[in-house]
């Protein structure tokens, strides 16, 4: 599969004249941008961008430094995305064993119950068995969620932060599910109630510090390949760029 890196760009006019870049993926089979793949650079817009000595006398980056470092960031990006799906595919979670079902770990993530729940049934329908969807699966279910059901204006902090939701999923899916169990634990009425261990309060994105909580599991097969996994991640992510 071809994956071009590229970059958004974009000038902010409201007072602060900041420029601003962010890496993206150019997937070019589908014609799919892929959001949210790196790091948000910006860079105020002022002095003399191009000449390098002026810039450094007044303690600002010279701007081909300043696009050094996003192309940089891109070369990350692209030796990351096979690694992030495979990871994403690997970890499940078995809603028969957390205390907790799909639609309150996506209320616990911050998303509205009436799209939760709708990205529950997704999740679950896709899922084998139904119980145990991937991280993977999840992240996809909310997409498609919010693609068909989402109400409020799509260039709004919520829709934004939902879509963010989405992108952690896939970026720290072990985090993830420590945040929803952590959210699950600090409203239970009994303690006994709690999945996690007192010493297991620290967050950690390594799947060794998963492996051992009930109702997680970490494989190392799917039932996906990564290049259909890939495609149909392409294919939702078109659908919302359309939009």
């Amino acid at each position: 599969m071809v994956v071009y890196g590229g970059f958004e760009t974009g000038y902010d006019f409201r007072g602060t004249q900041t420029l601003w870049a962010k890496p993206i993926l150019y997937f070019p089979e589908t014609g799919v941008v892929a959001p949210d793949t790196g790091k948000r650079y910006t860079r105020r817009h002022y002095g003399r961008a191009t000449d390098a000595a002026h810039e450094r006398a007044n303690d600002r980056v010279p701007i081909t430094e300043w696009w050094t470092s996003i192309y940089d960031d891109i070369d990350l990006r692209m030796v990351e995305v096979e690694q992030t799906i495979r990871r994403a595919r690997a970890i499940a979670y078995d809603f028969d064993t957390l205390p907790f079902s799909t639609t309150d770990c996506y209320c616990y993530w911050g998303i509205a119950e009436k799209y939760a729940s709708v990205a529950a049934e997704r999740a679950t329908t896709l899922a084998e068995p139904a119980s145990r969807p991937s991280v993977y699966n999840l992240q996809l279910s909310l997409l498609l969620a919010l693609l068909d059901e989402y109400e409020g204006s799509w260039a709004s902090n919520t829709h934004q932060e939902y879509l963010e939701v989405a992108g952690e999923l896939l970026r720290t899916p072990a985090m993830m599910i420590q945040l929803a169990i952590q959210e699950h634990d600090r409203h239970a009425d009994d303690p006994t109630e709690r999945v996690l261990d007192e010493d297991q309060q620290t967050l950690s994105d390594a799947l060794e510090d998963i492996i051992d909580i009930p109702g997680i599991d970490v494989d190392t097969e799917a039932a996906l390949s990564d290049e259909q996994a890939q495609r149909l991640h392409d294919q939702v992510q078109r659908q919302l760029d359309d939009i």
